[in-house]
């Protein structure tokens, strides 16, 4: 019982760090809807990758101290990655030379896709540890909401058909469009980043078992 409740403690202790991580981030799109735009340079996206680059780091960081999960961390850090380069296109274009930002993350995905062949039945039984934790249903939901809601809602013909039914002119619905998804982009990164943070801990508590064992 004693095991249980610390168990719980712990996780009702980093609820407020996460409120915290939630109210930041509201900040931050308050600072990009102040200056009236949203773009690359803007608060937002810098901030988008300031999460995305976080969880990579803590994601190879696990890979290399908690050996339990060192595959899984790998190939989610490699994923991750391929997003980051992703979300530098623009870098890559400006200063090396158009789409050369794709044979990055190709070499990225090359590499995971090794790495996943190689260590395939490892993979599978961390999968399997971590599938019913905390941290696998929080990255599986930031995820949808990055891959999935933030591109529905941000389609197209949504707005200009809002626009069209407020009598609004519907060339201005870019700005807006963009404001809201990529607002909610960033929510998906912050919730992917609590969630890494969630699966080192329990990588770590896991680890110190399979010693003591």
């Amino acid at each position: 019982m004693n095991k249980k409740l610390s168990d719980l403690t712990s996780i009702y202790l980093r609820l407020p760090l996460y409120v915290a991580v939630m109210l930041t981030i509201t900040q931050i799109i308050k600072f990009d809807f102040i200056d009236g735009e949203f773009n690359e340079d803007g608060y937002v996206e810098s901030f988008q990758l300031v999460f995305l680059g976080l969880s990579i780091v803590l994601l190879f960081f696990s890979s290399y101290k908690f050996s339990i999960f060192k595959i899984y961390t790998s190939i989610l850090g490699l994923f991750l990655a391929t997003h980051f380069i992703r979300e530098n296109d623009a870098f890559f274009d400006e200063y090396l030379m158009e789409h050369a930002w794709k044979i990055f993350a190709y070499s990225f995905v090359a590499i995971a896709v090794y790495v996943l062949i190689k260590n395939w039945n490892n993979f599978l039984n961390q999968v399997y540890q971590i599938k019913e934790h905390l941290s696998f249903g929080v990255f599986i939901s930031g995820l949808t909401v990055l891959h999935v809601f933030s591109r529905l809602y941000g389609k197209k013909d949504n707005w200009i058909n809002l626009f069209e039914k407020i009598d609004a002119p519907a060339e201005q619905y870019r700005s807006i469009k963009d404001a809201s998804e990529e607002s909610i982009e960033l929510l998906g990164y912050a919730i992917i980043f609590i969630s890494i943070v969630e699966l080192i801990i329990y990588a770590k508590k896991q680890q110190i078992k399979l010693k003591d064992a």
